[in-house]
């Protein structure tokens, strides 16, 4: 019923909150739900990449992944990643986080071999 009253009343939420709200559901592993606030946030964000907009993706990912949806999580993951690199270089510490989800994404898909280029890259 609150999830409900929520999704009728997104648009007037900002953002900041709908992340909480997304991560209150993961924590109560109410993965659809969460995934749900998640992408209605990120559809109010649009193109912008704004570091609120990777938090979203990396949360995504993360969703995707305890859902053992681990190809889905691995595109989200990889985005992050991809812009994170380009904007803020190979060496900062959001980069290699990125890095680090990419390379557990591609490991649960059994991709050991791409996983272990990521993990050397960030060596």
């Amino acid at each position: 019923m609150l999830f409900r009253i929520i999704l009728q009343k997104v648009y007037a939420v900002p953002v900041y909150v709908l992340l909480a709200i997304g991560a209150f559901y993961r924590r109560l592993d109410k993965l659809d739900e969460a995934l749900e606030i998640y992408s209605v946030a990120l559809t109010k964000i649009g193109t912008q990449q704004t570091p609120i907009s990777f938090e979203i993706l990396s949360s995504i990912g993360g969703v995707l992944t305890q859902q053992k949806k681990y190809k889905q999580a691995e595109a989200a993951y990889r985005q992050v990643y991809k812009v994170k690199e380009r904007v803020l270089g190979k060496e900062h510490l959001d980069t290699l986080m990125s890095m680090k989800n990419l390379r557990r994404s591609l490991q649960n898909q059994g991709k050991h071999a791409k996983a272990k280029v990521i993990f050397r890259q960030a060596l």
